[in-house]
């Protein structure tokens, strides 16, 4: 039974707007959100309209703000688009940015808030697919709807710069679990492995590949032995032994790429125990972290990559299958998983750009904190760490590997702003961890000649904000 549900529109020459609020019982998960009468002088309006736009009944859109919208949406190629908000209340206002186009963070955070705006044929299209599909069942707001119906369709929702529109309350809460179920159906007809899950008490839907495929993991090693969890052990060995004792997944290779100095006994070792998967490739030259991870995908079997630091432990059983359920989306081109300290305070939730440099989102932060929707959820990033990443070696050879100009660090920095550009997202996948002793086997810190060169490629992509994460100012 539909509580309320209020419906005003406004139009121009060249717009059409509708402003709706809706709400149903909390246990009607099948209420109606077909809004429109088609005989009605709205639907005419909407059949001959160049754009739409679509909020809830709290967003303020005066005459000024439409010919900022008009100018930005024509300067936009996603067939849809969102803006930041302003947020009024009795102690100031608030401005809450949106990402660029995330569609793995839609699957647990309905960002988009309370604006999205589509072209007149497109809200037509949506209209005449609405009342024969499913998306009608799921007792949401028309807002919401169209969002998930346009991601179901893979159609990307963007964000116009320097435009912001004016919210004067809250806006309706959304039921999750609504979402949730909602998520899972589209997920379910477009043949999508995914499952539910509840971490830190906040429930949320996972993907992973029921069929991810064989892996190559590629991990570069000098041989060397540091003092883990109170105890002297050999690194490249015991990440070795944790890939085998831990992994579910029985395909996949490991390609270790080692330097000369490594002990013999312990090459001996990895084939002895673990037989024919281990293949041993050796690297005769200067260190060069990238050259070695470029040799080892050179010698890898598989289609799928994995690069993996050898001061890693897995943790997580279903770690491949986690990941190649991400990376088997249209857009992307790389995931990293969740890495940890010893302790198990978070080393990298990906990362993020700020005050013109990239560094690690929440490192050092506690992984319990269920506030932080953030390191809870699965989301875009401008990139992963390559302690442990995985990526198409199609996407690998296309993009050039890992650039050898960069022998230390900054190298997988590079490597996801090149995936980027190939219009590829990078995705940090926060279901499944990975203990990082970070740098036990080499020295983390950068040369100034690594530091120029990473500026002088990339400087357009590090003098803005991050495009995925905001704090609230």
């Amino acid at each position: 039974m539909i509580q309320r549900q209020k419906i005003r529109h406004g139009s121009t020459d060249q717009w059409l707007y509708f402003q709706t609020e809706y709400a149903s019982d909390e246990d009607d998960t099948h209420s109606a959100i077909d809004v429109l009468d088609r005989n009605s002088h709205v639907w005419e309006l909407v059949v001959r309209s160049p754009i739409v736009v679509v909020t809830d009944l709290s967003v303020s859109i005066d005459d000024l703000i439409f010919n900022n919208l008009l100018s930005g949406s024509r300067m936009i190629p996603d067939p849809g688009w969102t803006v930041d908000e302003v947020h009024l209340s009795s102690s100031g206002a608030v401005r809450r940015q949106k990402p660029e186009y995330s569609p793995v963070r839609m699957l647990n955070d309905p960002y988009f808030g309370g604006v999205i705006g589509v072209s007149g044929e497109l809200f037509h299209q949506y209209q005449a697919e609405l009342s024969a599909s499913f998306l009608s069942r799921e007792g949401m707001s028309p807002l919401q709807c169209l969002a998930l119906w346009m991601w179901s369709n893979d159609m990307s929702v963007g964000r116009l710069n320097d435009v912001a529109v004016e919210r004067s309350e809250a806006p309706l809460k959304l039921h999750l679990h609504r979402w949730h179920a909602a998520i899972s159906r589209v997920a379910s007809k477009r043949g999508i492995d995914h499952r539910w899950n509840i971490r830190h008490d906040r429930p949320r839907i996972e993907l992973y590949s029921s069929n991810p495929g064989a892996v190559s993991i590629i991990i570069p090693t000098n041989g060397s032995s540091q003092r883990v969890w109170g105890l002297r052990r050999n690194l490249v060995s015991q990440c070795v032994e944790s890939i085998f004792s831990k992994t579910t997944e029985q395909e996949f290779e490991v390609v270790v790429v080692y330097d000369q100095t490594t002990p013999k006994a312990v090459l001996k070792d990895l084939v002895t125990s673990h037989g024919p998967r281990v293949r041993l490739v050796e690297f005769d030259r200067p260190f060069n972290f990238s050259e070695k991870c470029n040799l080892g995908a050179l010698r890898s079997s598989f289609d799928t990559l994995c690069f993996l630091n050898d001061d890693t432990i897995i943790d997580s059983p279903d770690w491949i299958s986690s990941c190649a359920g991400y990376l088997g989306l249209p857009r992307v081109g790389l995931v990293g998983p969740r890495l940890v300290l010893e302790d198990g305070r978070i080393q990298s939730a990906g990362h993020i750009i700020e005050n013109g440099g990239v560094v690690h989102l929440a490192s050092g932060e506690s992984s319990q904190d269920s506030n932080r929707l953030s390191i809870q959820s699965s989301g875009e990033r401008v990139g992963v760490t390559f302690a442990c990443a995985f990526t198409p070696k199609a996407v690998f050879w296309q993009v050039g590997g890992l650039c050898e100009e960069l022998p230390n660090s900054f190298n997988d920095v590079d490597y996801a702003f090149k995936v980027r550009s190939a219009e590829k997202d990078a995705v940090w996948n926060a279901d499944v961890g990975v203990y990082h002793f970070e740098s036990l086997s080499r020295n983390p810190k950068a040369t100034q000649s690594e530091i120029t060169f990473l500026e002088s490629r990339w400087k357009h992509l590090l003098d803005v904000s991050d495009p995925y994460i905001h704090e609230i100012s």
